[in-house]
C-alpha cells in the first residue's frame, strides 16, 4: 500500500481538481485553453474574446468548434477574418487539430482593471540615512540611482518602522 504524502501542496494542483469537472462539462480539457488564452492568441485578441465552450460532434476524435464570447459585431467580423490564424495558433498550442471551427457569441466582456499603482510615501530621516549608508559602496552612478529608486519605492510602501514594534510594522 502506497503512503500518501502529507504537507503543503501546490495551489495549482488543488485548483485543477476543483475546476477540472466544471471545465470538462464545457468541453475544456483541464481548462488549459481558458487559462492560456492570452498566450495562445496574444494579449490584444484575448482582450476582445473569451473562450466559452468547446462543442464536439458525436465523434469525440473529430476536431471541435470553439465558441468565443466577443464584445461586438465588429470584433466578431475581425476575428472571423483572422479565423485561420486563430485556428492555427490554437491547434499549435495543443499539438494536434483540436479545433476546426470558431463560433462567435456577442456578450459583454468583463472589465479588466489595471493594477493600482501606489505612490510611495516620503521616507523618514532615519530611513533616508539607512538608505544612503547602504548605497555607499556602489560606484556606478546609474546603478546607484536605479537601486535607490527601487529601494525608495519598496521602503515607501510600508508604514514607517516603529522600533518598539516586534513585527516591523507589518
Amino acid at each position: 500500500m502506497a503512503r500518501r504524502a502529507r504537507g503543503l501542496r501546490a495551489l495549482g494542483e488543488t485548483v485543477a481538481k476543483v475546476t477540472g469537472p466544471i471545465m470538462s462539462r464545457q468541453g475544456f480539457a483541464g481548462g488549459a485553453i481558458v487559462a492560456e488564452w492570452p498566450a495562445i492568441v496574444g494579449e490584444q485578441m484575448a482582450a476582445q474574446s473569451i473562450p466559452e465552450k468547446v462543442i464536439h460532434s458525436r465523434d469525440k476524435n473529430a476536431p471541435g468548434t470553439l465558441r468565443l464570447s466577443v464584445a461586438s459585431g465588429g470584433i466578431a467580423t475581425e476575428l472571423q477574418h483572422l479565423a485561420p490564424l486563430l485556428l492555427d495558433r490554437i491547434n499549435t498550442y495543443f499539438g494536434y487539430q483540436a479545433i476546426d471551427r470558431l463560433q462567435f457569441v456577442h456578450r459583454p466582456m468583463p472589465h479588466k482593471t489595471a493594477p493600482r499603482r501606489l505612490n510611495p510615501r516620503a521616507l523618514t530621516p532615519e530611513e533616508e540615512q539607512r538608505l544612503a549608508d547602504s548605497l555607499v559602496g556602489i560606484d556606478n552612478p546609474e546603478l546607484r540611482q536605479s537601486i535607490e529608486g527601487l529601494a525608495r519605492t519598496i521602503i515607501g510602501r510600508d508604514s514607517p518602522h516603529d522600533p518598539n514594534d516586534p513585527f516591523g510594522g507589518n
